[in-house]
């Protein structure tokens, strides 16, 4: 849906768009996309569930960081808040598994 509402978007930017800036869009569409969805999809078999989710729960909270190590654009507030507030859940479940484990 949101495809279709953003196409005449495209459609009017399209003649600004060199070949280079498409062969750049499909490498990032293989190279971010396409390829870690596939290997997580042939990880869920190796791993439990709530595992898996942790890793797909990181991928917010890494994002900003890795902006700002690579552009030096500086982390919101609520970005920050919510980061931690995903991070502590995380690293609560791994307390409380490890310690249900040792029982």
């Amino acid at each position: 849906l949101t495809a279709l509402i953003s196409l005449p978007l495209l459609i009017k930017a399209m003649p600004e768009i060199q070949a280079f800036d498409w062969g750049i869009l499909m490498v990032f569409g293989v190279v971010q996309l396409a390829i870690p969805y596939i290997l997580y999809t042939k990880a869920l078999n190796f791993v439990p569930a709530l595992d898996a989710i942790l890793i797909v729960m990181l991928e917010p909270i890494l994002n900003p960081i890795w902006v700002f190590l690579v552009v030096g654009e500086r982390i919101g507030n609520w970005a920050f808040v919510g980061g931690l507030l995903v991070l502590v859940g995380s690293i609560g479940r791994a307390v409380i598994k490890n310690s249900i484990k040792d029982k």
